[in-house]
């Protein structure tokens, strides 16, 4: 199922999202925000690849994050230890006390997607390419998720 950027927002925009997960949700709450929504392996895809793709903006494209965020203010993952933000990998981190069993194709295909939108996003808004794109999104990637989870994730990119 190949979704846009835009497309993928407004997914996560139409579940049923209580108020103060608009702006922000809570490590700890992910799991009831993914079990109230109408699809629970799209939304572990679509909230990864979203909170990714906000973070990757934000760290190697700082000066065009507030311009992202008007366009995709999605909800900061926070972290409730630190009070800062916490990693994507949240979402399929391996050492719960159960096993959410990501459909990985899924969340591969949707974080491709989402990228994909994002790098032309980012150089129609700075009229330049970002040849370096994908190598960043590599090193992002082998640097936030447990090494189990980079083939499956790795596999999908150019």
């Amino acid at each position: 199922m190949a979704t846009s950027l835009p497309e993928t927002f407004a997914w996560f925009e139409s579940q049923p999202l209580k108020d103060r997960e608009r702006t922000r949700i809570c490590q700890c709450g992910t799991e009831q925000v993914i079990r109230r929504s109408r699809d629970r392996s799209r939304m572990r895809a679509v909230m990864l690849s979203l909170v990714f793709v906000d973070q990757f903006v934000h760290q190697h494209y700082g000066s065009l994050h507030p311009r992202f965020r008007e366009c995709y203010p999605t909800p900061q993952l926070a972290d409730h230890a630190f009070h800062g933000h916490t990693s994507p990998s949240w979402l399929v981190y391996s050492r719960y006390e159960y096993d959410p069993k990501p459909d990985w194709s899924l969340i591969a295909a949707t974080l491709r997607d989402c990228l994909d939108d994002a790098r032309a996003w980012l150089e129609a808004e700075s009229g330049e390419p970002k040849p370096d794109f994908w190598v960043l999104v590599r090193y992002e990637i082998k640097r936030e998720f447990e090494w189990q989870h980079l083939d499956d994730l790795m596999a999908v990119l150019p």
